[in-house]
């Protein structure tokens, strides 16, 4: 097998009983219409042969429109191989993403295609809004004749007797200028108008004849019917209204808010957990919005990070490098260090930066304060990481400028404070040894019938739950206290107190049961419960954060 005479690709053999092959060739051309050449051997048995003798080949011709089923060719044979051979094979022809439509066509001009004949034809989008149609002759990779369509307005026309070929007509035309075509099928001229349509951003919509040969119509029943219905759809759901508006008259930075905070809404309810990206298709919806209607990339960002935020500060598990990533893109807006060096912005994109990033703050040293809830055991993974290094963002007055450390140093420190008061009412809380004021009133009450014993488990309880908080944050959060820098020197010795102390208490707690009527033993062990339970929380506190002072006292 081989393609345009580049490089050839040979089979395995089979057995002559069973003549299959499973072999895929996989070629590249630049050719729109390439050439496919396939030979049949047959192993020589001579003892002198070298070459393999030769079956017979067959040339195909295959256009990006060709089925894609397997087709019985005949192939041709040498003249001393008298029988037929006919060989199936399966050709796919992928088109490249500029390539709009292609196909056949018969074509009369006046600056180009000046001879009315078939020619084989390809719609290109050059650029954005740029298309060209070309006609291409075999083999060649360079169009032959080419024309762009800007400015040209494509419909249906009649008939055209007085030109031999071709028997479905439609025109282009422009002022001074005005090209006919025609194709041998009613389908094929209808999907030609319709790309033509999309390509020229005409606003008149040609509308298909309907005085059709029984014939015609019964071949092109399938597409029409599809045609028509998805019509019939848009005008069922109200969208004729918005496809025969005039674009120019719509407020498009509006709509493409609503647009982009919907699709991100239906990308958030995904099964699968998507943090906020969007998905490849949605990202190509969105950028060809941008491009055909103009919405400033500065406020595509705003609104994007602004819906991020929104849905972070109701709970929605949005990554921080995605936010990182929007933030970045609308300061260097702001500041006007754009990597391409061309960048503008409004005063009302400017002020809603501001606020977007004062919300942002209180985003971030909130997520940190409540880090083992906002990332339990460290999910997503370098998701508190990225969290610290958004904050870092955040804190640069410009672009370029870069934070004090020492201001990043007591943000996080600042934040570490409050959350040492927010993990130990959570823990406490889970042990019951502290609650809100009708729990206390009703704990005090029952002082008095409380043991000693009772006292001593519920605060070992506590502390077994404060050292697997301990480990926990070693474990999982250890960055942070790298961040922030925090050290203590005694943390360990708070704990060996505690724990002697437990033990004591337990040793005491035991001889109470026997010598209950000594007072001054009694006395003691209140007070060293007194003890233990200051030691305990100062311990906590130390031991977790280190710049949090707060005692409690029971």
């Amino acid at each position: 097998m081989e393609v345009d005479g580049g490089e050839k690709l040979q089979t395995d053999q089979a057995e002559a009983s069973k003549p299959c092959w499973d072999t895929q060739g996989d070629f590249t051309t630049t050719h729109p219409l390439p050439v496919v050449k396939v030979k049949l051997y047959t192993e020589s048995t001579g003892v002198l042969s070298i070459d393999d003798t030769l079956l017979g080949k067959v040339v195909i011709k295959p256009t990006p429109n060709s089925p894609k089923t397997p087709e019985w060719y005949k192939m041709t044979t040498p003249k001393h191989i008298t029988e037929q051979i006919k060989i199936k094979i399966a050709i796919k022809m992928d088109k490249p993403q500029n390539m709009k439509y292609c196909g056949w066509l018969y074509a009369l001009g006046k600056t180009v295609w000046k001879k009315w004949k078939k020619r084989f034809f390809v719609l290109v989008q050059v650029s954005q809004y740029t298309f060209a149609m070309c006609s291409y002759r075999e083999k060649k990779a360079d169009p032959h004749e080419m024309m762009q369509i800007d400015g040209y307005t494509v419909d249906y026309t009649d008939l055209v007797t007085d030109l031999d070929g071709g028997k479905h007509f439609f025109n282009a035309v422009r002022e001074g200028d005005s090209i006919i075509f025609a194709t041998d099928e009613e389908v094929e001229r209808q999907l030609w108008v319709q790309a033509l349509y999309r390509a020229t951003g005409q606003s008149h919509k040609p509308v298909p004849p309907t005085t059709h040969t029984v014939a015609t119509a019964s071949k092109s029943n399938t597409i029409i019917s599809r045609m028509q219905g998805d019509a019939d759809r848009a005008r069922k759901h109200g969208m004729d209204e918005f496809i025969q508006a005039d674009p120019c008259k719509f407020d498009h930075a509006n709509l493409f808010e609503i647009l982009q905070r919907q699709t991100l809404d239906h990308r958030l309810n995904d099964s699968y957990s998507c943090l906020g990206w969007f998905s490849p298709g949605q990202v190509f919806v969105l950028d060809e919005y941008c491009a055909r209607y103009g919405v400033r990339g500065c406020h595509r960002h705003l609104c994007y990070l602004s819906d991020l935020l929104e849905r972070a500060e109701g709970g929605t598990m949005i990554d921080p490098t995605l936010i990182h990533y929007s933030f970045a893109f609308c300061a260097s807006h702001i500041h006007g260090n754009r990597p391409d060096g061309i960048g503008t912005v409004t005063q009302l994109e400017r002020e809603k930066f501001e606020e977007i990033k004062d919300n942002l703050r209180c985003l971030l040293e909130y997520q940190i304060t409540n880090f083992r809830y906002c990332f339990p055991f460290g999910r997503p993974e370098g998701a508190l990481k990225a969290t610290l290094s958004l904050l870092e963002r955040v804190l640069m007055k410009d672009i370029v400028t870069p934070a004090p450390q020492e201001e990043v140093y007591n943000t996080i420190r600042k934040c570490l404070q409050n959350a040492a008061l927010v993990n130990y009412e959570r823990v406490s809380s889970y042990a019951k040894i502290e609650g809100n004021a009708e729990d206390l009133k009703k704990e005090t009450l029952s002082m008095e019938v409380m043991t000693p014993q009772r006292k001593l488990e519920e605060l070992m309880h506590l502390s077994e739950l404060c050292i697997d908080v301990l480990q926990q944050n070693e474990e999982h959060h250890s960055e942070l206290y790298k961040k922030s820098k925090v050290r203590d020197t005694f943390i360990h010795g708070w704990l060996v107190v505690f724990v002697i102390m437990s033990v004591i208490l337990w040793l005491m707690a035991s001889c109470l049961s026997i010598c209950s009527h000594m007072p001054v033993l009694l006395f003691l062990v209140r007070l060293l419960l007194s003890l233990s339970s200051v030691t305990i929380t100062y311990s906590f506190h130390s031991l977790s954060f280190a710049q949090y002072r707060h005692h409690r006292w029971r």
